[in-house]
């Protein structure tokens, strides 16, 4: 085949998401790795030994290049010889066209390559991928690695995950040279010392939240701990309307902010940035009377202003004052950059996160009943609980209604999430209501879910569920356990808890199945607690919450309402998970509190 500095871009299989998580956890150990390392040498060494390994290369270096695009220094990794010795001449080698095209350049026949370096041919090397790396627009180094072999070759894959250590190595090259050059001025030293602390938390935050109002209040104020200045704003853009609006802000006055909570892009400096793209600075607003408002002059004496970008995309602008004269250098104005590009990914990753649980959570009250009956001589208490990891809608369900005076309860989790979880759990809810409103017998209903589930659904699908008619004429609660979690029946007296099972198995594994239905009295003081598997499968570390922890919390609550109980088993499955919960959770708690 021949070179090509175009592949087409290739990606793992959608079917080994093992391989995209094994690159992706090692890509964040490199990236903080090299983001921690501040002496030049060591990290450069550091940078091509993990791109190598990362690209599953056989060998590879890193070059320095000059403002003349002259290689000027190479570390290299496992590269033979004769390629560490060969002076790179002008215009020949793939480095020299990533340079010249600021882009990857992928060659998989570098024998055949018309620009290749015939010591490389020599030494072995058959297949490289070389990355610049970018600052500020600028090439500033180049990254190079190899196949010795014709069996490995390089895909647009590799090139994705050696350009991803390109961009943190630009930013931590960037901050060891910053390092290095300073390192004789012990207020340099200090104040670098700072902005690489302030930043490097900055950084953790935005990758361990996708909350927008934490995103947005950490950055303002990382911007003015940095900068200093005497007020700050971060418009974010409305792209419909192409106007900047104020999201955020610290230090303005009351009639600033008035006057400021619209900008259209081209007015004012946010605006003319949002509008260019690029930072800006006004040392002295009696000197630029066409930028600003005159608000703005009884507040500030100098302003900088840089853009917030999203993949080269301007979304919004920062905005800083000062009430002195001069107050920010271009040094400001260039981190201030570096921040709305960092920003800018966590803005838009936030901003779907968000559109993503507004979905999530109106399909999931969608899914719900609306309305909750009183059930004589009892006391209800009922909960639902997303999980706080994920933002997509869980399978999870409960019902409860009532049938000629009799009154179905209800609760199941269907297996997956998303959509399709949605629409079978509200499948599920409304078939199962037509058969007990024809029969309120839970093992005819539940046989006949089964065979339509069976009919309807993908193979794979199943739902586990209890389904339990109780009468309040007699107490008596006729149920079917669908391979559910085994619901609770809980005598107060002698604090014991009776497990509810009937041995099926989940809706949607055999065809055609007979459940079993059991009966069980429940009596005045009883408490009965159904619950779907978040509850026990709530984990700290490589421990569960469990069936014991949950027993344990029910007589730790007995003095509480039966809300009040819900409430204390989402509790304590918080604080077991330190706030983690991996599933969502349905709870129906009743207490029979008459005869």
């Amino acid at each position: 085949m021949g070179p090509t500095s175009r592949p087409r871009r290739e990606r793992p299989s959608v079917t080994e998401p093992w391989h995209l998580r094994k690159d992706l956890s090692t890509l964040l150990s490199v990236m903080l790795d090299i983001s921690s390392e501040l002496n030049i040498d060591e990290l450069l060494h550091k940078i091509i030994s993990h791109a190598t390994n990362l690209c599953d290369a056989d060998a590879g270096f890193i070059a320095l290049i000059s403002k003349t695009g002259a290689v000027t220094k190479r570390y290299p990794f496992k590269a033979p010889e004769a390629v560490v010795r060969t002076i790179i001449p002008p215009g020949k080698g793939a480095i020299h066209e990533a340079i010249k095209k600021k882009r990857t350049v992928i060659i998989n026949a570098y024998p055949d390559y018309p620009k290749r370096i015939e010591s490389f041919v020599a030494a072995g090397i058959r297949s490289v991928l070389v990355t610049p790396i970018m600052r500020a627009g600028k090439v500033t180094g180049v990254m190079e690695v190899f196949s010795l072999t014709t069996a490995k070759r390089f895909t647009r894959y590799h090139a994705g995950l050696l350009e991803a250590v390109a961009t943190q190595a630009a930013v931590a090259f960037e901050n060891a040279r910053l390092y290095e050059n300073l390192k004789e001025s012990e207020e340099e030293i200090s104040r670098h010392a700072k902005e690489l602390t302030i930043l490097n938390s900055l950084s953790n935050m935005l990758s361990q939240t996708l909350e927008l109002d934490i995103v947005l209040n950490s950055a303002i104020d990382s911007v003015m701990e940095l900068l200093g200045g005497d007020g700050a704003a971060i418009f974010l853009l409305d792209e419909q309307t192409n106007i900047l609006k104020l999201s955020v802000q610290r230090g303005l006055s009351n009639r600033f902010i008035e006057n400021s909570l619209t900008i259209p892009v081209g007015y004012r400096l946010p605006g003319v940035v949002a509008d260019t793209g690029k930072p800006l600075i006004i040392e002295n607003l009696a000197d630029h009377p066409e930028f600003e408002a005159p608000i703005v002059y009884e507040t500030f004496k100098s302003l900088v202003s840089a853009p917030i970008k999203s993949k080269g995309r301007v979304i919004g602008a920062f905005l800083l004052g000062s009430r002195q004269v001069s107050k920010f250098t271009w040094r400001d104005a260039t981190l201030l950059e570096s921040i709305g590009n960092e920003i800018g990914i966590a803005i838009e990753n936030s901003r779907l996160y968000e559109a993503q649980r507004h979905i999530s959570e109106s399909l999931q009250r969608g899914l719900l009943p609306a309305f909750i009956p009183s059930i004589p001589g009892m006391e209800i208490g009922v909960r639902y609980s997303s999980a706080t990891e994920e933002a997509s809608v869980g399978g999870d369900f409960y019902d409860i209604y009532n049938i000629n005076g009799k009154y179905a309860l209800v609760i199941g989790d269907v297996s997956g999430k998303g959509i399709e979880a949605a629409a079978s759990t509200s499948m599920m809810r409304y078939i199962l209501r037509a058969y007990l409103y024809h029969n309120p017998s839970p093992s005819l209903a539940m046989a006949k879910a089964n065979d339509f589930f069976r009919r309807q659904a993908e193979k794979a699908a199943f739902i586990t569920m209890f389904c339990a008619v109780y009468d309040p004429e007699t107490s008596r609660l006729f149920f079917v356990n669908a391979g559910h979690p085994y619901p609770c029946l809980l005598n107060q007296i002698q604090n014991t808890c009776t497990m509810l099972s009937t041995d099926d198995p989940a809706i949607g594994i055999f065809d055609h199945y007979d459940y079993r239905e059991r009966t069980v009295n429940i009596n005045l003081g009883n408490l009965f607690v159904a619950y779907t598997d978040g509850v026990i499968e709530a984990r700290s570390g490589k421990n569960f919450f469990g069936e014991g922890r949950l027993i344990e919390t029910l007589l730790d609550s007995l003095d509480k309402p039966t809300q009040g109980i819900a409430d204390s088993i989402i509790s304590a499955t918080m604080s077991f998970s330190h706030g983690k919960l991996t599933d969502d959770i349905a709870l129906i708690i009743l207490r029979k509190t008459k005869k």
